[in-house]
């Protein structure tokens, strides 16, 4: 009896032995490889600044300019209604949608002194989408208001600085 039981566990052995090998034989191991680069291109940028009226008022030398991401202008404005716009080019360069989450420092600017001095801008909203390889233009306003006041004795400046902030559209 135990010969049988030494016979069968050998012959166990045996064919798990076997089995192993004809496992390893017929199985094939699979794989899969892959390589995947974020390579979207962010590329809101300001590509232009150009005077489109200029009433009462005289552009400052060497202005306007602007680099990819500010544009700026100086400019003297003469008497009170006297006014100068600015046409600004916004180009997305990219590969990626854009909006403008935001427009900030007109309402800033213009609770500044002297407050006869007044900026705007128009042509853009927030929330305005730019989509990828697209151009906007937003229409920049500097007006000395004709509000009755005296003209200033001596020559009175105030500088804005307007953010556009733009996202990722979803």
């Amino acid at each position: 009896m135990k010969d049988k039981r030494n016979i069968l566990i050998v012959a166990l052995l045996i064919s798990i032995l076997a089995m192993s090998i004809g496992y390893a034989a017929l199985a094939q191991q699979l794989v899969v490889k892959g390589t995947a680069n974020a390579v979207a291109n962010w590329n809101v940028k300001i590509t232009d600044i150009t005077p489109r009226a200029l009433t009462g008022a005289n552009l400052k030398e060497g202005t306007p300019t602007f680099n990819n991401t500010s544009a700026n202008f100086e400019v003297d404005l003469e008497y009170p209604g006297a006014n100068a716009t600015f046409d600004i080019t916004i180009e997305n360069a990219g590969r990626v949608d854009a909006i403008l989450d935001s427009i900030t420092g007109i309402a800033e600017a213009n609770a500044e002194s002297p407050e006869y001095i007044k900026y705007s801008i128009s042509g853009i909203n927030e929330k305005d989408s730019l989509d990828a390889d697209s151009k906007v233009i937003a229409t920049v306003t500097v007006i000395w208001e004709d509000d009755g006041q005296l003209i200033p004795e001596t020559s009175v400046s105030k500088t804005a600085t307007i953010n556009l902030n733009y996202i990722q559209a979803e």
